[in-house]
């Protein structure tokens, strides 16, 4: 049963806020905490730049190169703007379960290659963080038809369905929709972008010396060979086996070759083609 929670709002949130808390948490890990205001798309590139040298390693994974994020939302265009930086970076995302993203925040969510929402996931119409009392309706009606192009361009850039932005402008500002768990994977907001999971799948094919049809179909058998249950070492064993069907013997032997092999290559090319070599094809 869907949920819709009620919130009373004093007007809009104007744009007087204070700044999110945005700040580097090791290796490439970021941190963007509170209300989205103006100035918070700049002082999130500046954090990043500062620690960009941690970002790019190979191989890389859904958890190791994230944005953290728990806010109830704010300015739109600043939201979009570091959605596109997250975009360029190829960033992940996840609220916690025990956080919030709500409101512009969700555009924030959408921009991650990997989105992990455990966390309370709201949306509602968007509406101006500020605007002045004079205005006419004919002003108000263009700055708000402007406002959800800018959205709709940017849903387009990021790969996510217009139907995102009809559900926010069915809910009107004062309320707040709760999206289920079957919402989030129809909007696109859970789990893996399909433009990087393309690229992830190709990346992996090749390691192990296969196509990508034929990695998805090897992939969808792990399952019931390996169990359902989360990964550790032995089933990761299992599915390399599976994937490469080989025993695990010969994986054991494979996996000392890329020891002895591959251990002086750090460039992220080099690396793929020795693990391909010793790995997937087993030389």
């Amino acid at each position: 049963m869907l949920k819709t929670i009620a919130f009373v709002f004093m007007f809009a949130i104007t744009a007087c806020g204070y700044a999110a808390d945005i700040f580097h948490a090791g290796d490439c890990k970021f941190v963007i905490r509170g209300e989205i205001v103006s100035g918070d798309d700049q002082k999130f590139y500046q954090v990043f730049s500062a620690a960009s040298a941690h970002c790019g390693n190979w191989p890389r994974s859904a958890i190791s190169e994230l944005v953290d994020l728990d806010s109830k939302g704010g300015d739109v265009g600043i939201a979009l703007a570091i959605g596109r930086k997250i975009r360029e970076k190829e960033l992940s995302v996840e609220v916690r379960d025990g956080s919030n993203c709500l409101s512009a925040c969700v555009f924030i969510l959408a921009a991650g290659n990997f989105k992990m929402p455990t966390g309370v996931i709201g949306i509602h119409s968007p509406f101006f963080t500020s605007l002045s009392a004079s205005e006419d309706s004919k002003s108000v009606r263009k700055k708000r038809d402007s406002l959800i192009q800018s959205i709709k361009k940017y849903l387009d850039e990021i790969d996510i369905p217009q139907s995102l932005l009809d559900n926010m402008l069915s809910i009107p500002p004062d309320q707040m929709k709760v999206l289920s768990l079957d919402e989030l994977y129809a909007f696109r907001l859970a789990g893996q972008d399909a433009t990087f999971e393309e690229m992830s799948i190709a990346e992996q094919a090749y390691l192990f010396g296969l196509s990508s049809a034929e990695y998805r179909k090897r992939d969808a058998n792990v399952n019931s060979a390996c169990g359902r249950f989360e990964p550790n070492d032995g089933r990761l064993a299992c599915r390399k086996t599976v994937l490469l069907g080989i025993s695990i013997q010969e994986l054991r032997r494979r996996e000392e070759r890329f020891k002895k092999v591959c251990s002086g290559f750090i460039q992220k090319k080099e690396l793929m083609a020795c693990v391909r070599a010793t790995i997937g094809l087993g030389r």
